[in-house]
């Protein structure tokens, strides 16, 4: 029986595995030391959406089915990353911070469910 991959499911992988790799950066810039996170220039808060839209675009297209759920979780993964910073030292939580980068992982999330549409949409019409 002769090997053939689905591309879907290739696809599905490969943005699951970016996205638990987002997911750890995020992380890691999340609650290490000032020193050690990159000065990109662009605003504070600005810098944190955009983060965090990618990391929820990467698991809505990884885990289609439950977007729902991705957006509890990824609330919720929010909410524990700023209570942490609590304990690294030069490091605070903030509501306006848990705010942007909740708002951020939604956003990612809903972006990549409407651009999920609009392919389906064009390939039936297309017949892709």
């Amino acid at each position: 029986m002769p090997f053939t991959l689905n591309r879907d499911r290739v696809m599905t992988t490969l943005a699951r595995a970016v996205a638990w790799l987002l997911l750890a950066a995020a992380t890691f810039l999340t609650l290490s030391p000032p020193t050690l996170r990159p000065d990109t220039g662009v605003e504070r808060h600005l810098e944190h959406f955009l983060a965090f839209i990618f990391v929820g675009a990467m698991f809505a297209f990884g885990y289609r089915r439950r977007r729902l759920a991705m957006a509890l979780i990824g609330i919720a993964i929010v909410g524990a990353l700023e209570t942490l910073q609590v304990g690294v030292p030069g490091r605070h939580g903030a509501v306006g911070d848990f705010v942007v980068n909740a708002f951020g992982v939604c956003c990612g999330l809903a972006a990549a469910a409407l651009l999920q549409r609009i392919a389906t949409a064009y390939c039936e019409s297309a017949r892709c």
